[in-house]
């Protein structure tokens, strides 16, 4: 039989450890950031410091909601209010994304 619990914890750890890599984009250089801008096709990187700001920013948040994830996978019946609401945020944040 199926713990249901354990792969929870097991695909929160997983997407929570994919979410803290976010932290190394806080600390990486700049050129870095342009350098993988423009390799992943999107044309020059906009040279404005809001756009560094706000990329900085969203890395930060989402090593955090990666650390959110990690701390939730060790008790997830315990959080499970917590689960549910990063479900439903993440779903809904993924079909938004790709509308």
């Amino acid at each position: 039989m199926i713990d249901y619990r354990s792969v929870l914890s097991l695909l929160l750890r997983l997407n929570g450890a994919a979410c803290a890599l976010a932290a190394l984009a806080v600390f990486m250089p700049t050129s870095w950031m342009a350098a993988g801008h423009e390799w992943l096709g999107l044309g020059p990187f906009p040279d404005r410091p809001i756009v560094v700001y706000l990329a900085r920013s969203l890395s930060m948040f989402y090593a955090a909601l990666g650390g959110l994830m990690w701390l939730v996978a060790g008790d997830p019946l315990r959080y499970s209010p917590v689960v549910a609401y990063l479900g439903v945020v993440l779903a809904g944040s993924g079909v938004v994304v790709l509308g």
